[in-house]
């Protein structure tokens, strides 16, 4: 749950904080976006959508523990022009990484050498599906 939000903005440099209470932690994360970014002259060119660049600090403090925290710095390179489209596009990153280490320790993605383009695509439709079947599933079954 999101408990607080505040932006600031100043000479191109937009900042947005967000707080949030929730599964046993309180995570502050502060977000940096930037489009003053014509010093980029290379990276424009090559990037065609180049719109800005930013920075998450993302700090978590957890409630069970007192006193343990973590910290996290985070940079991108962004196609959106305001600090709150770039803090929505962070999170929904995260969540795609998420999901991807999820694949990794329930079906050993890193450790799978399939080559032929069609079987590795077709493979990864197939381990998404059941990965979303089962992430959906509230029942708890046990052998006996």
């Amino acid at each position: 749950m999101q408990e607080g939000a505040h932006v600031k903005n100043s000479a191109g440099l937009q900042v947005l904080s967000t707080l949030e209470k929730g599964h046993g932690r309180i995570e502050r994360r502060t977000y940096y976006y930037s489009t003053d970014i014509n010093w980029m002259v290379d990276a424009k060119r090559d990037w065609t959508k180049l719109i800005g660049i930013g920075m998450v600090l993302r700090e978590v403090e957890y409630t069970a523990e007192p006193g343990k925290t973590t910290n996290e710095t985070v940079f991108y390179v962004g196609s959106v022009g305001n600090v709150a489209d770039f803090a929505r596009a962070a999170r929904t990153h995260w969540g795609v990484e998420s999901m991807h280490w999820s694949l990794d320790v329930i079906f050993g993605d890193d450790h799978n050498r399939t080559r032929e383009t069609a079987a590795a695509q077709n493979l990864a439709i197939v381990k998404r599906m059941v990965f979303n079947t089962l992430k959906n599933e509230t029942k708890i079954y046990t052998q006996k």
